[in-house]
């Protein structure tokens, strides 16, 4: 890891310090709504998560819980967003954990981002295909269903966010940055990039996650909704 990634880091733990998880979701807990289970699974599950300094958390927990980010809600993202960011700064050369990639995807919340890949799908599908998939969905407009399908959640993708503070954005910011142009090659930068710029890029503070700025069409960048 070279001193330009340790400085990236420096900036998330100075702007996450601090932060503890609360009643947030947990990342074992996360698993176990997944799959439905218990209050008292989820109780059991929690017991064995780290809930008061995100910065205990084990490499080894980070690489191995990558699929537990989509289940988490404001709070367990503020807590858990900062570990997921410095395992990816320390490892993106070497590790192959999907954890790495999918913090990118997960910032990639801007409208209309998947309807980009739905659009991709139904360039290639055959007529067949597109009659299969409209019969699953129960639609006669399978694209169309599924765009909207991928802006509902990518706006539920962005509300996790909504704690975040300025500082913790341009945490944010720095380390899409980074993954955009020093690590390239090594993770999905054109995730990075496209996620930078429609997204984190830019500050509007009179914006919620997930509105379009004032006097726009443009993508949406998050706004600052205060909070620690």
């Amino acid at each position: 890891m070279g001193d330009n990634a340790q400085r990236f880091i420096d900036a998330i733990e100075d702007a996450f310090g601090g932060v503890q998880l609360g009643d947030g979701i947990s990342l074992r807990e996360a698993i176990v709504l997944d799959r439905y289970g218990t209050d008292e699974e989820r109780h059991r599950a929690r017991l064995q998560d780290e809930l008061g300094d995100w910065r205990r958390i084990p490499d080894e927990t980070i690489a191995s819980y990558s699929a537990s980010l989509a289940f988490l809600d404001p709070k367990g993202m503020r807590f858990h967003l900062p570990a997921f960011m410095r395992f990816a700064l320390r490892h993106y050369q070497r590790s192959d954990s999907a954890s790495i990639d999918y913090t990118i995807y997960l910032l990639d919340c801007a409208p209309g981002s998947g309807a980009e890949a739905v659009d991709f799908v139904f360039e290639k599908a055959t007529g067949e295909q597109r009659a299969l998939l409209g019969k699953a969905l129960e639609t006669q407009e399978p694209q169309q269903a599924l765009k909207a399908k991928f802006d509902s959640l990518h706006a539920d993708r962005a509300e996790k966010f909504s704690l975040l503070t300025e500082a913790q954005r341009d945490a944010v910011r720095g380390f899409l940055e980074f993954m955009a142009f020093e690590a390239a090659g090594h993770v999905d930068d054109r995730v990075a990039r496209r996620a930078l710029e429609r997204v984190w890029r830019k500050r509007h503070k009179s914006s919620q996650p997930g509105a379009p700025p004032l006097n726009s069409g443009a993508a949406t960048p998050l706004g600052n909704s205060g909070g620690t």
